[in-house]
């Protein structure tokens, strides 16, 4: 089943150990049918366009979370510092079991009471779980790609209004961070 929800304008405020990023995000007439994409070879391979998340990835530089404060009032791009997999304290064992020797970490997000679908967009590989009250919530929608220089991997997940904060948790990256955008879905 297919729909659309009309949202006005959102505020978002990320944490990351201690490091907050306050976030104002736009959205507008967004689809909550479930979508997905097998992995496929180049950019056009993805089930929705990455020239946004993909142009946010590339910009010069990202912030890195590790410490700090960001306050921001659109979309954005971060670099999020990891630890092994071992030593990263994840709040909940991943959906997908990752390898010994990948790395792994995680955000707190705080979204508004009026919810709304969470675009995720990761240049690397890596998993994605989105967590709330030590439960993981399904994703809406993914689609991942190779050999595409925008991104790797996009989830998308319908947050329920009144619900909070979330814990975005990322494993099994082949390296000690990861660049991610998050964004509200246009």
């Amino acid at each position: 089943m297919m729909g659309s929800i009309d949202v006005a304008r959102r505020g978002w405020r990320i944490q990351a150990g201690g490091c907050l990023v306050g976030v104002s995000l736009l959205m507008a007439g967004v689809t909550n049918g479930p979508v997905s994409a097998a992995e496929g070879e180049g950019c056009a391979a993805a089930a929705w366009s990455l020239t946004e998340d993909g142009a946010r990835l590339r910009a010069a530089p990202p912030a890195r979370v590790d410490g700090g404060a960001l306050a921001l009032s659109e979309p954005i791009a971060v670099v999020v510092s990891l630890l092994p997999t071992a030593e990263a304290r994840l709040p909940l064992p991943p959906e997908r079991r990752p390898a010994a020797d990948r790395f792994a970490g995680y955000v707190t997000l705080e979204v508004p009471p009026a919810g709304g679908v969470l675009q995720v967009t990761l240049a690397q590989a890596a998993w994605i779980d989105l967590i709330r009250e030590g439960e993981a919530l399904k994703p809406l929608a993914f689609t991942g790609v190779r050999n595409c220089p925008l991104a790797r991997k996009s989830v998308r997940f319908l947050v329920p209004a009144g619900a909070g904060p979330w814990v975005l948790q990322l494993s099994g990256a082949p390296e000690n961070s990861v660049a991610l955008a998050v964004s509200l879905v246009p």
